[in-house]
């Protein structure tokens, strides 16, 4: 990636489901709105956990959700998941796509896709600088990775 797509903020295509896609830099915005849902998420899975667990348990595992709130774990854990993958994917597709839903991203994210995709949003977002197993830091992985240039259109 060059230095002048980083600052840009340029978008970067990766195909999901056959369709070319573009995807563009996370803001702190969006980083504070994953933050959000992940402790959504986290408490959603807590409470149905609770609901099944025997009266004795229920106050201990509570007692340790609110612990595992206060470390921060919990969006840094998330980002780890398949949900939370497609999560990450769908903040970033909305800005050149809004009418991409979370639920679809889910379904375009897969198994197969999954690493690819989160490897262009490491380097799309600052946390990766090379393609894996690329001696050049601004080459890319067969076309996937290419800065868009302001005369290529979005597609809506």
């Amino acid at each position: 990636m060059s230095e002048l797509s980083d600052m840009t903020g340029a978008s970067r295509p990766v195909r999901l489901g056959g369709a070319e896609y573009f995807l563009s830099p996370l803001s702190l915005g969006d980083f504070a709105e994953f933050d959000a849902w992940a402790e959504e998420e986290f408490w959603r899975r807590t409470q149905e956990r609770v609901a099944r667990m025997p009266e004795g348990l229920r106050e201990r595992l509570l007692e340790k959700a609110y612990e595992r709130l206060g470390d921060g774990d919990v969006s840094v854990d998330a980002m780890m998941t398949v949900a939370g993958t497609a999560r990450l994917v769908w903040l970033s597709l909305r800005r050149e796509h809004p009418d991409v839903t979370p639920e679809q991203t889910a379904e375009l994210v897969t198994l197969e896709t999954r690493k690819r995709v989160q490897a262009t949003l490491d380097r799309l977002n600052g946390l990766r600088e090379k393609e894996e197993g690329s001696a050049d830091p601004k080459a890319g992985a067969a076309g996937e990775d290419r800065p868009r240039t302001g005369g290529e259109p979005s597609e809506h």
